[in-house]
Parts: C-alpha cells; structure tokens; sequence
C-alpha cells in the first residue's frame, strides 16, 4: 500500500547557507564614466510600494499550502484574487490566494511547455506538441486554441497584444492575444530554448546557437543580432540602454539596444540557465556554481557574489530589501543586497522544484513533493512572541528548576517543541501570549525562586495543552488518510458494521504511526499483509476478528512511551513527535471569487 508509505513522521534536514565573498574580475569592457557605486543601490519601485512587495522578509510562515496532482510545470501564476498552478500532466488548478482553497481544476489534454501566462484577461498556456491555448479564468472555458507545426521549446511571452511562441525550428511566432490568428514570424538559426523579452517597440530573442536579435514588435523585421559563445536558455534583461543575457559558455553579457555591440563581457563560475534580474543599478544572474552574482549594469564590475552552496536554476525574487532566492536544496533564502549576507532562510521540507513568484504580500514555490506553497511574513505581533520565545529560551533551558535530569530533558523538550509550534503556526497566538505573559511574572530574571511550583505547574499545563491539540491533529490526519486510502478499496457488499470495525482497526495503526509508537515501514508492512483480507467482497466475521487481534498484537510489541510526569501536570497522551507534511492543513472560508 503506497498509500501510507508517508505517513510516519519526518525530520527534515536543515541545509546550512553561507554568504562568502567571491575573487574580483576585471570585465572585458571599458568602465563608463559614471559614478559607481560600492554597493546596489535602490528604493521600493513604484509597483513594489502598490502592491506591498516592499514588506516582505524575515521570518516566514507558511499561509497555506496545496497537494497538487503531479509535478509543477513552471512558476506559479498569481493574478487577481487567484494563483494558478499548471502541472507537468496538463492539470490547471486555481486556488483562493488568500486562503488556498482550491476554485477549480481544468484538464488541458496535452503535457505543457512552462507555466501560465496572463495577457489581459486570459491564461494562456502552451504545449509542448505545438498547442497554443487561452483560457477565461473565471468560469473557466476555452476562448481559443491553436496547434503550430512544430514543438514549443521555450517559455511563453507577451506584450499586450500579443503572444510569443518559441518553437525548436527556430521559429518565433507572434500570435494575437485575442484570437491566436499569427501576427507574424521570425526564423532564427537555432532553436529557441529560452523565452522573448519585450520592452518598448521591440522583442529580443536568443537562440540555441548562441545569438541575440533585436525584432521590431510590430512586424517582427530584425534590427540587429549579436553573438554569444553558447547556447543561451533563459529570457534576456532590458534595462536602461542594454540588453543583458547569460549564456551556457559561462559568460553574462551586456549589448547596447540601440546597435547591439557588446558593451561588457564577465566570465562567472559556471553555466547561466535563470534569466538575469535587475536590482538598482545592478544585474543579477544566479549561477550553476551556486554563487548569486550581483554585476553593475554600466560596466559588468562584481560588486557581491554571496555562495550559496548549492546550484541555482532559478532566479531570484527582488525587492527593496531582499533577493529571495531556491536553491536546489530544501531551503529558502534570502540575501541582503547591501552586505551579500543571508537575511533569513526558510525550511521548505522538499526540494524547490519552481521559480518563486509573488503577489500581495506572499511568495509562492511549487515544491518537489507536489506541494504548492504560499508564505508570507510573520506579522509584528506574532513577531513579538517569537523574540518573546526566544528570550524565555535563553533564561530556562539547562536551568529548570527541577530534581532530576530527566525531568528537566522533558521540560526543555516541552519548551523547544513549544517555540516550534508557535513557529509554524501550529498553536493559538493568543494562548501561546498568555502563557509567555504568565511566565514572566514568575520572575525568570532572579532564577523563580519562591516560584518553583508555579512554573512547573505552568510548564505541565502547556505540556497539556500541546498534548491534546497534538492528538487532534492526528485523528483528523487518520480520518483523511482512511477516507482516501482505505474507504475507497473496501467492497460495497461490507455492512456498515463491518466497515467500522474495519476503519476502527486501521485508525489504531495510523494513530500508533503518526505518534512515533510504530515507524511508518512496519505499517506499510502490515497493510501489504492483511488488507487482502478485506479488499473482495467475501469477507467474514473470523477475517474481522483476525485483521483486530493482529494489530492488538502489533500495538502490544511496540507500547507507547510513557513520561513521568510532575505531581502537578498530568502526563501527554502521546510522545511528542513531529506531524507529517500531509498535516499542513488548509483554511476552509468562503469563496471570495
């Protein structure tokens, strides 16, 4: 039984990142004029001050999160009050941004190229067999759909009228944004692996070969083209006077848009596969050597190259104050752009498997355990309670008051397994206040002496507290696993009697499972045994009686750990262990949309 081959609970591994300085390059073009700054420099654009973007950091939460159906195709697509999620199996998903309920689900009926495009008022997707699909998002319903002759390659892209196709012919088409009819199209020498930048009256496209063109956006009639020593796979940069672009001969160049000669050339560590970003006055390129390269944009002098340790295919997500950047790791971070140091990180639990992406206020990743995630920051108040956590860490870990070694392991634990809790959401902030509150009146500072009693008394009652919504926890998690793994293989000629004492016997198992008192390979293996038993339609009350008695033996070799208790704090119902990532459960509100 496949089914529950994760239902034990997990430890993810914590991957350590480091910032550390790279050596400096002299770039093969003559420096500008200009005044150069030591350090990127910039002030919270225009849309990063409308759309909130500038009030992101650290710490992170998790929001919510979504089990899609297959692997993620590209980065998530936010747009309105939705973020879509395109799959690599051609599933369309729509969730509630705020809140991740899901709104719909649509079968495009071919595997895609990229993920999601909005242009205007429809989704646009494409196939990686040729189809060119638009989709209405609100209802949702096909407002066209075309098949090229040839195989998409490349990311879409669009301008407002139009959609750019890249195909392996070497073709890029323009499509009209409001009935897929071409517009027009230009043939390079390569295929096209990477997608089209558009800025003003003009596209830039790179090809497999190596070459950069400039194209008139309203004919597709080429202006200028422009070498590079390798292929190139990722979107070109406009920014200013220039176009950048990284290339797989491990170089990132800069080309004048108004002739195309090259104005600088920098050799980095490794191949460039995530399109360039800008920051200020510098150009980004995260790197297949793990370094997050920040280049001054006039002249290509390296100002920061934070390592990260672990190679970057995706490129990062700038604001005013962080580039946000997935590593091929499980882990989220952050680099400060004035100094190259982490900002902060953030414990995914599953490798990155998408480019990040964002909207009000919260980043979203695709992740490679088919997750959808969506995090945003720790609000003030809650921030408070962290620092609060924190301090009440620092003045009772290793100094319990308390008779015996064991007694103050248990206590630790219960105050680490607390500061986690309320890390990841998973307690009242309002309890999680009161309980901080009622620490600090027992005067910590002076080592609560003449309140020994009262703080052990407190620690039994979050112990408690813990305990019981720990438990809650895993019988709803053992209902939803039985609703989805079992029930549906049980045969209709059950009674109801009969599928209880069936469900009850498998609840046990899980619940004995997803408390740590039996590892999730021993379950496995006992499902494989005796669900033959009652999976056809022939099943008897001496099969019943055999499936019970074989788990109350199982239970019995393997008995729950028990915790000694202070007089005063009853002891948990369960050992703490860590839920597994199905617990990440999502709000259920009202459909805004």
């Amino acid at each position: 039984m496949r089914w529950l081959a994760g239902v034990a609970a997990s430890v993810f591994a914590v991957v350590s990142l480091a910032a550390a300085p790279a050596p400096q390059e002299r770039p093969s073009a003559r420096p500008t004029e200009r005044k150069k700054a030591d350090r990127p420099t910039a002030g919270a654009t225009e849309d990063e001050a409308r759309d909130g973007r500038n009030r992101l950091g650290f710490p992170l939460e998790r929001a919510w999160e979504a089990r899609l159906p297959a692997a993620i195709e590209g980065p998530a697509l936010a747009t309105g009050k939705r973020v879509l999620a395109l799959t690599a199996e051609g599933d369309l998903l729509a969730y509630d941004l705020q809140d991740g309920k899901q709104l719909w689900k649509f079968q495009l009926g071919f595997r895609p190229q990229g993920g999601p495009l909005a242009v205007g008022a429809l989704i646009v997707v494409a196939g990686r067999d040729g189809q060119v699909l638009a989709l209405n998002p609100s209802r949702p319903d096909i407002a066209w759909q075309i098949t090229t002759e040839t195989r998409i390659t490349a990311p879409l892209a669009s301008s407002s009228e139009l959609i750019l196709v890249g195909q392996d012919s070497g073709d890029l088409l323009a499509l009209s944004a409001q009935s897929g009819a071409e517009q027009w199209r230009f043939r390079a020498a390569g295929p096209l692996l990477a997608g089209a930048g558009v800025a003003g009256d003009f596209v830039y496209q790179a090809d497999a070969r190596g070459a950069v063109h400039q194209l008139r956006l309203q004919d597709g009639q080429r202006q200028w083209s422009a070498s590079t020593g390798g292929a190139v796979s990722a979107a070109p940069l406009v920014e200013g006077e220039l176009v950048f672009v990284g290339s797989n001969d491990n170089h990132a160049y800069a080309f004048r848009i108004a002739d195309g000669e090259p104005a600088w050339k920098v050799r980095l560590g490794a191949d460039l596969t995530a399109p360039p970003v800008a920051f200020g006055d510098a150009v980004l390129f995260a790197c297949l050597d793990g370094r997050l390269y920040f280049l001054r944009q006039d002249d290509g002098h390296r100002i920061l190259a934070p390592f990260l340790y672990f190679r970057l295919a995706h490129p990062p997500l700038v604001t005013n104050a962080i580039a946000f950047i997935s590593p091929m790791a499980d882990q989220l971070a952050g680099i400060d752009p004035s100094t190259g140091q982490i900002a902060g990180t953030f414990a995914l639990g599953a490798l990155a498997a998408s480019p990040l992406a964002y909207a009000r206020d919260t980043l979203f990743l695709g992740l490679g355990d088919r997750r959808l995630l969506a995090l945003r920051r720790v609000p003030a108040a809650k921030r408070k309670l962290l620092e609060a956590s924190t301090a009440v860490q620092s003045k009772l870990l290793g100094k319990l008051p308390v008779a015996s070694s064991a007694e103050e392991q248990r206590y630790d634990t219960v105050l680490r397994t607390f500061d986690q809790a309320l890390r990841d959401a998973k307690i009242d902030s309002s309890f999680a206040g009161d309980f901080l509150d009622r620490l600090e009146k027992l005067e910590p500072d002076q080592g609560f002496q003449g309140h020994e009693d009262e703080l052990l008394e407190l620690l039994g009652t979050i112990e408690k507290r813990m305990a019981a919504q720990q438990q809650e926890l895993w019988n709803a998690l053992a209902e939803e696993t039985l609703s989805k793994g079992v029930v549906p293989i049980l045969p209709t000629e059950l009674s109801a009697a009969q599928r209880e004492q069936v469900l009850g016997a498998f609840r046990r198992l899980l619940l004995a499972t997803y408390s740590g008192q039996i590892d999730a390979a021993t379950s496995s293996q006992f499902m494989q045994t005796y669900t033959p038993l009652v999976n056809d339609g022939d099943v008897t009350a001496d099969d019943l009686q055999v499936l019970t008695q074989a788990i109350d033996r199982l239970l019995a070799e393997h008995p729950a750990k028990a915790s000694t208790a202070h007089p005063r704090a009853a002891p948990p119902q369960s050992g703490p262990a860590p839920a597994p990532p199905e617990a990440q459960t999502q709000p259920q509100n009202q459909d805004p949309n």
